[in-house]
């Protein structure tokens, strides 16, 4: 299957440094988290109304999603910026004999990127994580608890808890974003839920940039536990998450790893081209 750009999405790499192509995928090499929230900054002070700018976190679980989804592959493809979200990429990269200097994943820096989204001026809308239960608020609603404590000043100008298959819930999110008309609306749904809602509504709204975040709230407000610091710094972080989450893992990392780097090798030392990349 031939995947061709879309020409509703914006493809510009204007911002940021020119991507290198990973498994068929676009991803820019930044080197500090600050580049990266440079390139947002630059993408949102310039976005032309009507055509929202899209964030992309590149790992292996978007790489195969891409290799099986036809739009996934263009929502990645057509991204206004793409970043590396994995150890998993680095370790594609050094395979095809490139650098990918950092792994950005949002929950290392998403109180900083907060902060500086409001010294530029810039308003976030949160959506995204579980709903009220068991007398806890909606994990949204302890999102934007916690950056009151941190910062009265912070940029988040709404939020809502992610589950908005009602579509009486979701009107009233629409509703609600069009009326508060953020400058960014991170989407915390889990791929590829997320980038389908904002394929779905991203010409709707008055919003200069969508950003998916995936689970990065849940980790934030404590509801799904990280690995320690040292196993993040030695890359296994998948499989602390395997050994959490067995069931629900195995396909991701026991299959999906392995089919990454067949890909990337096969790739660079036989000249073969996946269907979905031809």
């Amino acid at each position: 299957m031939v995947h061709q750009l879309a020409d509703h999405m914006p493809r510009q790499f204007d911002y940021g440094p020119p991507p290198i192509w990973i498994d068929d995928i676009p991803v820019q090499p930044f080197d500090t988290p600050e580049s990266f929230y440079h390139a947002i900054v630059g993408q949102a002070r310039n976005a032309t109304p009507g055509k929202p700018a899209i964030v992309a976190s590149v790992n292996i679980h978007a790489t195969n999603m891409a290799h099986d989804l036809p739009e996934f592959m263009d929502f990645t493809r057509n991204a206004s910026i793409t970043y590396c979200d994995g150890a998993g990429i680095r370790w594609g990269a050094f395979l095809q004999h490139k650098d990918v200097p950092l792994r950005l994943t949002v929950a290392d820096w998403f109180d900083d990127f907060i902060d500086w989204m409001a010294r530029e001026g810039l308003t976030v809308y949160l959506l995204g994580g579980m709903p009220a239960r068991n007398g806890k608020p909606a994990v949204a609603e302890q999102m934007l608890a916690r950056q009151t404590l941190r910062n009265r000043n912070h940029s988040i100008v709404g939020v809502h808890h992610g589950y908005v298959n009602d579509p009486t819930v979701n009107e009233a999110v629409l509703a609600e974003i069009k009326a508060k008309q953020p400058d960014l609306v991170m989407v915390g749904m889990g791929m590829p839920i997320q980038e389908r809602w904002v394929l779905r509504w991203k010409n709707e709204l008055p919003v200069k940039i969508f950003f998916p975040i995936g689970a990065a709230m849940d980790y934030l407000t404590g509801q799904v536990p990280r690995a320690p610091q040292w196993i993040q710094d030695c890359h296994f972080e998948w499989l602390f998450r395997l050994m959490l989450e067995p069931r629900r893992m195995f396909k991701r990392y026991v299959i999906g790893n392995p089919r990454f780097i067949a890909r990337v090798l096969a790739k660079q030392y036989l000249g073969y081209r996946p269907k979905a990349a031809q």
